[in-house]
């Protein structure tokens, strides 16, 4: 199916939005991860409908570390290079549950929404 210039700037838009609460969830459910990785997982797990850039990933990250919700360490890696890995900090924790409740509000209110103009 053609997928016109119109969708895919909204589908930009919609998923900028999504990329910081699915970081967080990646590093909650998995633990510390280096940046390519939770690229990785964000493709693998949305069949390839997500696809953030290296860059994308990495802002995000250093803009949670910030805001002292991910800390960052590096790591050596056995026959490697090392490798910067982030998780999430208590703080950020408490911050996810916050972040996931208001995604929850925002589709509610979206399905109502929704249900009523359709």
């Amino acid at each position: 199916m053609f997928r016109g210039k119109f969708y895919r700037k909204i589908k930009k838009e919609l998923s900028a939005g999504f990329y910081t609460v699915i970081i967080m969830l990646i590093l909650s459910r998995y633990g510390a991860c280096y940046g390519y990785k939770v690229i990785k997982i964000i493709r693998e797990l949305s069949q390839g409908f997500l696809n953030p850039s290296e860059s994308t990933v990495y802002e995000l990250l250093h803009s949670l570390q910030k805001e002292g919700l991910v800390k960052s360490y590096w790591a050596e890696v056995a026959g490697g290079v090392p490798r910067k890995y982030y998780e999430l900090t208590e703080e950020g924790k408490k911050r996810l549950n916050e972040v996931l409740s208001l995604v929850e509000d925002f589709l509610k209110v979206f399905e109502k929404i929704k249900g009523e103009l359709l």
